[in-house]
């Protein structure tokens, strides 16, 4: 039991982590678009590459932060259905729920790993101003985000199944 403490305290600090990172990406991009609209408005000289590094920081920004949005009150929640039933129901529901976003989320890190390791494999780069960008380097934030919340979702499940439906375990 011990071991899966600490496996859940370095899922929280790596999911922390990541979000932290969104946080500062979105710093960044205000402090961009700000020299951006400085350099073209003011000065006639538009930067030429806000706009790519924009486009791969918002990727970055929204799958960073995707794992941090599934902790208790992160997210919105929808009850017309949960409202509508039993307690036994209800708790049915959120652990089908559960396993669905699991799933899902495994199913999408494994497909864009694949096509992270596709870029890597295939060389692909493109050039933002001045600067050589291999492809699969920002690609990689996608599997990782929905890795880190398939991890989260599946230990939710296990959590509640282990709780039972009357909180009393199985």
């Amino acid at each position: 039991m011990k071991q899966e403490g600490r496996s859940g305290n370095a899922l929280d600090a790596t999911t922390s982590l990541a979000g932290e990172v969104a946080d500062y990406l979105v710093l960044l991009l205000v402090a961009l678009f700000a020299y951006e609209l400085v350099a073209r408005n003011l000065f006639g000289a538009p930067t030429g590459f806000a706009d790519q590094l924009a486009a791969y920081a918002l990727p970055a920004i929204t799958f960073l932060a995707f794992a941090r949005s599934l902790r208790p009150g992160g997210h919105v929640t929808v009850s017309v259905l949960t409202d509508r039933v039993g307690p036994r129901a209800k708790v049915l529901l959120g652990r089908l729920s559960l396993l669905l976003e699991s799933l899902v989320c495994a199913a999408i890190a494994l497909l864009s790993a694949h096509a992270v390791i596709e870029a890597y494999r295939d060389g692909v780069r493109e050039f933002v101003g001045q600067v050589l960008v291999h492809e699969y380097l920002p690609l990689l934030v996608i599997p990782v985000g929905f890795l880190l919340a398939a991890i989260h979702c599946t230990q939710d499940l296990i959590r509640d199944i282990r709780q039972g439906v009357d909180g009393t375990g199985l």
